[in-house]
Order: structure tokens, then C-alpha cells, then sequence
């Protein structure tokens, strides 16, 4: 995976899925692919967090 490639995250599976991809490889080395693929979960997962908490004040 490289810095390029974006994640989804489309349901609450999906989630926590990348939550404990996250969790597996959090001590990545520094620029080794893990530490591309921790990149694009931490923001998939920050997006996916940001836009619940909007849809919480609809609600």
C-alpha cells in the first residue's frame, strides 16, 4: 500500500477491522509498507469517526 492509496471505511465492520489492523501494526517501522498502511487507517478511521459525530448531532 503505498501513501497514495486511500481507505474506506463504509460500515461499522469496517471499522473495526481497521481498528485492530491498527492495533497489529502500530509499531511499524518508519518507511516500511506497514507504516503506509498505518497512515491510511489512522486517517480512514479519523474520517470515519469525524463524520459519526456529525451524524450524532443530527440525531
Amino acid at each position: 500500500m503505498t501513501l497514495q492509496q486511500r481507505v474506506r471505511i463504509h460500515t461499522e465492520d469496517d471499522h473495526e477491522r481497521a481498528t485492530q489492523r491498527i492495533d497489529e501494526i502500530a509499531h511499524a517501522s518508519p518507511g516500511s509498507r506497514e507504516e503506509a498502511e498505518l497512515l491510511a487507517l489512522l486517517e480512514a478511521v479519523e474520517r470515519w469517526e469525524s463524520h459519526q459525530e456529525c451524524w450524532s448531532d443530527w440525531l
